[in-house]
Parts: C-alpha cells; sequence; structure tokens
C-alpha cells in the first residue's frame, strides 16, 4: 500500500505521537489501524526527520542536568558531564564532531541545543529521534519473537478461595524498577554498599510481591500503577542524553528482561481477581522511549492473551489520571524526558502543589472524589495527608536498590512495594507496605 508521506508528516506535526499520527491517518483515509501500521508510520517519519542544530547563543541560558559519573578529569567538576569545548583548537565542537567523541547515534538526534551546564561549561542537550531500532539486535523481527514467546497460555496455581469484598478494590503501587541498572557503579569501581540486580535478585523480588498481593488481597479489582523508570536506560544513557549509566545488560537483553518481568506479574495475578488494570507511566528521565517499546510490546501481547481480563494502559503525558468510584488518583514519575526543568520533590512543594492544582482545575477534578497525587523519581517512600486539603501528596519508594551514585551521594536507601485495599465509597484506605 502507498502512503501519503506528505500528509503523514503534516499530522505527525500536529499530534507530536507516532501512534496518534497512525491512528489519525487510518480514520481519515479509511484504513484499519494495527501495531503493523505504526510500526510502518514509526520507519517513514522518522526516515523523513532531519538533524536539526539550534546553538544557543545567550550563555545566560542555564539548564540543569543530573550529575553523572563521567568524567575525562577526575580533578574537575565541569568535567562529571561531556563538554562541548574542544580545548585543542580553541572552538565549541558541532554536534556531529560531539558526537562522535562521545560515541552518540548522529542520525538518531532530533534537535541539539548548546547550554550551560555547570558555571563555565557548555555541553550539548539533545532529543533523539524516537526509534530505538537503530540499537544493534532490536529490530521488530526481534520484538516479534520476544511477544510471540509469552502468546501462550501460563498454568498457574492459585488459591480460589481467596476473600473477595465488592466493597473494596484493592491497588498497587511500584516505581523505579531499573531493570539494566548495574548498581556497583563503573568498571573499576569499589561501590559505597553491595547490591545487586541481575534477573535472580529481580524476580526474587518479584515474587515477594506477588506473593504479598495473593495475602492481602481484599478487593474484586486489581489496579496496578507503575510510575515510571521501568528501565535504566538505553545505550547507557539516560533519557535526556550526556548522562553515562553503568548496565548491567545489553540493550536486547534488557528489552526482554523488561518485557519477561511485566508478563510474570500479569500471568501470576490475572487468575486472582476479576478484572486487572495496568497503567504504565512511560514519560520519566530514565526510560522513555525504551520504557514506552517495552511497554506496547507488552500491551500487545495482554491484549491478545487476556482481552477481557487485563487493561493495559500505556501512559505517554507527564501527568495523567484515572478514576475508581469515588477516588482519582493523578500520576505521574515526577521528572519527565527533558521538558521538565527541575522534577517534583519528595516532600509537598508550593510550586509543584500549583502545577497539580492547575492539572485538577483543567480536568475539572474538583469533584468531591478523593484525590491523591502519586509520584516516583525520588525513590523516597513519604506519604503527605495534610499538607494540601484538596488533594493528597504521595511520593513513592524505588523497587530497585539504590545506584552506587545514589548511595554515594545521599544514601542507602531502602526499596519498596506498596498496596491498598480502598473502600470505593469512603475515603478509607488499608495501606500494607512491603519493605525490601
Amino acid at each position: 500500500m502507498k502512503y501519503n508521506l506528505e500528509k503523514i508528516q503534516d499530522i505527525f506535526e500536529t499530534e507530536q505521537n507516532i501512534t496518534l499520527t497512525a491512528k489519525r491517518y487510518a480514520k481519515e483515509e479509511g484504513i484499519e489501524y494495527d501495531d503493523s501500521l505504526r510500526r510502518k508510520f514509526s520507519s517513514l517519519i522518522n526516515k523523513s526527520k532531519e538533524v536539526e542544530t539550534v546553538v544557543d547563543t545567550d550563555l545566560q541560558t542555564e539548564t540543569t542536568t543530573e550529575t553523572n559519573q563521567y568524567a575525562n578529569d577526575k580533578e574537575s567538576k565541569k568535567s562529571y558531564m561531556p563538554s562541548a569545548w574542544d580545548a585543542e583548537n580553541n572552538c565549541f565542537y558541532t554536534i556531529e564532531e560531539y558526537c562522535d567523541k562521545y560515541n552518540l547515534d548522529i542520525s538518531t538526534v532530533r534537535s541539539s541545543k548548546l547550554v550551560v551546564h555547570i558555571a563555565g561549561h557548555m555541553i550539548y542537550n539533545i532529543a533523539f529521534s524516537e526509534s530505538i531500532f537503530s540499537e544493534e539486535g532490536i529490530n521488530e523481527e526481534f520484538v516479534e519473537e520476544v511477544v510471540q514467546r509469552h502468546i501462550k497460555p501460563v498454568n498457574i496455581t492459585f488459591n480460589k478461595n481467596l476473600p473477595v469484598n465488592s466493597e473494596y478494590f484493592d491497588r498497587c503501587v511500584m516505581t523505579d524498577i531499573h531493570l539494566n541498572m548495574d548498581p556497583s557503579g563503573e568498571i573499576n569501581t569499589v561501590p559505597m554498599y553491595q547490591h545487586k540486580w541481575g534477573s535472580k535478585e529481580i524476580f526474587e523480588r518479584l515474587d515477594l510481591a506477588i506473593q504479598h498481593i495473593i495475602d492481602h488481597k481484599k478487593g474484586d479489582v486489581l489496579i496496578i500503577d507503575e510510575l515510571g523508570d521501568l528501565m535504566d536506560g538505553l545505550n547507557s544513557q539516560t533519557t535526556r542524553g550526556g548522562h553515562h549509566l553503568p548496565q548491567s545488560t545489553s540493550d536486547k537483553e534488557a528489552f526482554q528482561l523488561g518485557i519477561d518481568f511485566k508478563m510474570y506479574l500479569i500471568d501470576r495475578v490475572v487468575h486472582l481477581y476479576d478484572k486487572v488494570v495496568m497503567n504504565n507511566i512511560t514519560n520519566d528521565n530514565h526510560s522513555f522511549l525504551f520504557g514506552f517499546f517495552v511497554n506496547d510490546s507488552v500491551r500487545r501481547i495482554v491484549e491478545t492473551k487476556y482481552p477481557d481480563k487485563v487493561e493495559y494502559n500505556v501512559i505517554e503525558r507527564f501527568i495523567d489520571h484515572y478514576s475508581v468510584s469515588n477516588h482519582t488518583f493523578i500520576i505521574s514519575h515526577g521528572k519527565d524526558s527533558g521538558e521538565k526543568k527541575f522534577g517534583f520533590k519528595a516532600t509537598y512543594d508550593p510550586k509543584a502543589a500549583d502545577v497539580i492544582d492547575q492539572y485538577c482545575k483543567s480536568n475539572k477534578l474538583y469533584n468531591g472524589n478523593f484525590l491523591e497525587f502519586s509520584m516516583g523519581d525520588q525513590h523516597q517512600r513519604i506519604f503527605d495527608t495534610t499538607s494540601n486539603n484538596d488533594f493528597n501528596y504521595f511520593a513513592y519508594g524505588a523497587f530497585s536498590p539504590p545506584s552506587n551514585w545514589v548511595g554515594t551521594n545521599f544514601k542507602d536507601t531502602s526499596s519498596s512495594f506498596d498496596m491498598f485495599n480502598i473502600h470505593k465509597e469512603k475515603n478509607l484506605k488499608i495501606n500494607i507496605p512491603l519493605i525490601f
């Protein structure tokens, strides 16, 4: 079938989202939308994009990015971010030279901007194109192979006599799973704390979480909110680029691990409830497009395997919400892929409250429901029910152990998984945390 590339580009300029572009084009052209069409459009759009370099000549502009362990000169704090300054030639690198120096794929650069990281220290802030298929070994055939492996039914034994109270629904929250993280840090580094986060440790912890759900089941519906940073990074980089991350696996292995993790969880809880809803945040600062492709692949599996039992939502907005009876949950990772200069804090903050308040007003959420704002990112578990009369402000702890960078710069933080039994009509939440 031939496609109108000019029309596709025009729609993408408006929607800024490949999935929405494919759906709108299909509707307007009277053709059927499916995932193969979305993948085709992804290929067409990415091939049509030109590399755009935007240099910010106003050196007063300040952009803050997380400090990392990347260092050319370990005696200088400024070298902790890859510098855009070419000391040998006494000038700034072009974006092509910058990518070549720091092993970045220039073909995936959508736009770039020269910004101040620390006073007098310039870096490139880069936005990459919406594709992971340039990564070696990750292509459509590989994705299809992984997806097909999970389509087969899984026989799980479970207790059919678990209690059910239809006045309640169950909610679980997990965030910052960081699946391909190497918590030991950089090569040849002796870590501050001895943590392991390989496949063995990940699934041992997931088994504990699943047993926790079984032990404390109360309602007939289960909602699982995964609040972002499912994957630690892609190509050993954060979403925003320029922040090197020690990784424990290749991107190809990490992709498989992400799908295995989600399907292992779904296969073991789907038989316990009348319905399971999974909300998966992908607009975050570590996973972003990698997390999106993992979750979108899981969505394809679930829609085929459990079409009537599981609702799997892949959430691309920075802040989103949903309601169950008299409860509304506003969910966000807390830090996005690049638009938001500073992330939300773990403790209640008036600036964050203003953002949440405007979101509530814009979406008409002040309708008498009980409101909770739920976020991850900060790896701290802090529940505030008193600072704001309109909504609770809940920061959830990380599912993963801390990285060596976190342990070195802050502390050896605890990890957690939270479960709630929530009365559908009353403002009654029974919280049963699992602290790892």
